[in-house]
């Protein structure tokens, strides 16, 4: 089984092989696949998705209404756009509540009520370069469009964190996630679930993630030869000096 030395689960960058992992900071780009140009029809069918519905959003380095105020800067995108899918889920797991520095208290699981938004970046496409396949997830309180900012005039939408996955020898979740972000693993299962029912936007990203499982899969493989031989533990260590990131 590979084992990754995450302090607080990705809070620093590690180096497998050659993929370099760490957490991705970007801005939604505005609406969501089908959705109306209308600031008002757009927010009011977002209010209506079901848990498990899947939208395509596209992600940004730089929000793209500041980038418009940058001295000197005209931009209608940004270099790079990162394709994302946005599943409501719902909380499925107890949650425990810190009230001042000794009482704790527990909320139950609220199975069937929208707790937020997951975001699951599959692919990174850059003018001039090949795709890239990615798999990251991230969460949000709110949809990828929620507001009109008067910078530029542009659509507002979240800024997210993104994690990346990093699978076990035989496929499944580190546990960590379901202990540090429970969110995660439920919006996992909701993709699986939505890919099974034939949601052709949840079957385009698992075709991407698996894309870079495999090859992170062989990275890892490839680490472990080269440190120890077989049946010994990966263990790939945090780079110095590194923080979460803002993708370039």
């Amino acid at each position: 089984m590979f084992l990754l030395l995450i302090p607080q689960l990705f809070a620093s960058a590690l180096i497998v092989g050659s993929i370099a992992l760490g957490n991705i900071n970007l801005f939604a780009g505005g609406f969501a696949d089908g959705m109306s140009g209308d600031p008002d029809t757009a927010l009011e069918a977002e209010r209506q998705w079901a848990i498990g519905e899947v939208h395509t959003v596209s992600f940004y380095p730089v929000h793209k209404g500041l980038a418009n105020l940058a001295p000197g800067a005209h931009l209608d995108r940004t270099p790079c756009e990162y394709k994302t899918l946005v599943i409501p889920y719902d909380r499925t797991w107890a949650e425990e509540i810190r009230n001042g520095s000794d009482d704790t208290a527990t909320r139950p699981p609220a199975p069937g009520k929208r707790a937020g938004f997951g975001y699951v970046l599959y692919r990174k496409d850059c003018e001039g370069q090949a795709p890239e396949a990615m798999f990251y997830v991230g969460e949000s309180g709110a949809p990828p469009y929620f507001n009109h900012t008067f910078l530029a005039g542009d659509m507002m939408g979240p800024y997210v964190t993104f994690h990346p996955i990093v699978p076990t020898e035989n496929d499944q979740l580190d546990p960590r996630y379901a202990t540090q972000m429970p969110y995660v693993p439920r919006v996992v299962e909701l993709l699986n679930a939505a890919a099974g029912q034939g949601d052709p936007n949840a079957l385009e990203a698992l075709h991407w993630t698996n894309q870079f499982t495999q090859k992170l899969r062989a990275a890892l493989l490839e680490e472990a030869r080269k440190k120890s031989g077989q049946g010994v533990p990966v263990q790939a260590q945090p780079t110095m000096g590194a923080s979460p990131s803002t993708a370039q």
